[in-house]
């Protein structure tokens, strides 16, 4: 999000499934995990954040669309919260290098209905080249 925040795009629905409540939860006391803060322990509990974070202007949108849907059923059970022709879709465990901006404005001056990034991930294990005989 912070990637995709640096080039000026702050407005996030996430697409929940597997343990979708700890992501929930997480949003909901975000502001107190990530400031100092003073509270009023009386029947009100007012609570006053110290200080500010860079994710002040970030809008979320949490979406529980199922644990075993898959991809195109999560795109479509939060369609009603995408409002423009153009969005983007990111995996929660994708990491890559990627400017985003250049790539909307690739997609938007191509023309097409969809672009597609991919990363081609360094092997863990290393590479081992063999011959047609399986010697090295």
């Amino acid at each position: 999000m912070k990637l995709y925040a640096h080039y000026g795009f702050r407005d996030f629905v996430l697409c929940l499934g597997y343990r979708g409540n700890m992501i929930k939860e997480y949003f909901l006391n975000y502001e107190a995990m990530n400031n100092d803060f003073t509270i009023c322990l009386n029947h009100e509990n007012h609570i006053t954040y110290h200080g500010d974070h860079k994710e002040q202007d970030f809008n979320v949108t949490l979406v529980d669309t199922g644990q075993e849907t898959m991809t195109g059923g999560r795109i479509k059970r939060v369609e009603r919260y995408v409002d423009s022709d153009t969005f983007m879709v990111t995996y929660g465990d994708g990491v890559a290098d990627v400017n985003i901006r250049v790539l909307v404005d690739f997609h938007r001056a191509d023309g097409r209905l969809a672009t597609l990034t991919t990363v081609r991930p360094i092997s863990r294990f290393g590479i081992l080249d063999v011959d047609e005989g399986a010697r090295c």
